[in-house]
């Protein structure tokens, strides 16, 4: 954990931050409303109301048998995460490397600003390309394919014909 910011990083906050930033914590409890919700959900969507039931049942006697998970963080951990949460700072993972950087917001905005300021790099949109470059791959993969798409939707086909060339070269 590298701390680029203005402010100290307590001992329990490194801990929980060396974690990695795909570590998940551990729920304190289950959400039983939204399973239920869900499970209702899905239930009115069947047509077979008894396996509507049965579905119900199942998931009843399992939420009943349910146990929360055992925390992977200790108190001081989860509180270090909420104070985390709460501070004004960025955390973001180190450009190359494994390690998680913490700088002061203002710092990384000014930082983003300059170099996107940078007209040699740079260069400013005047309207977005994305659909441009959408109807271009759809093009090519109707090409490959022969076949024609409605909706502007892509044949997988196509794609499984780039995989293929590229494994080839």
């Amino acid at each position: 954990m590298i701390n680029v910011s203005e402010k100290d990083v307590s001992t329990q906050q490194t801990n929980v931050l060396t974690k990695g930033l795909n570590f998940a914590v551990a729920p304190r409890n289950l959400p039983f409303k939204e399973i239920i919700t869900n499970t209702e959900f899905a239930c009115s969507q069947l047509v077979d109301k008894e396996k509507a039931q049965e579905l119900r049942s199942d998931v009843v006697r399992i939420l009943k048998r349910a146990k929360a998970p055992i925390s992977n963080i200790s108190k001081d951990e989860r509180i270090a995460l909420a104070n985390l949460k709460r501070n004004n700072d960025i955390i973001l993972p180190e450009d190359k490397g494994r390690a998680t950087v913490v700088m002061d917001k203002e710092k990384y905005e000014k930082k983003i600003n300059a170099l996107l300021q940078d007209k040699a790099t740079y260069k400013k949109l005047t309207k977005d390309p994305t659909s441009k470059y959408k109807n271009k791959l759809i093009n090519m993969s109707r090409k490959w394919n022969g076949q024609k798409t409605s909706g502007g939707s892509c044949p997988t086909g196509g794609l499984e014909l780039v995989a293929r060339a590229r494994r080839r070269n």
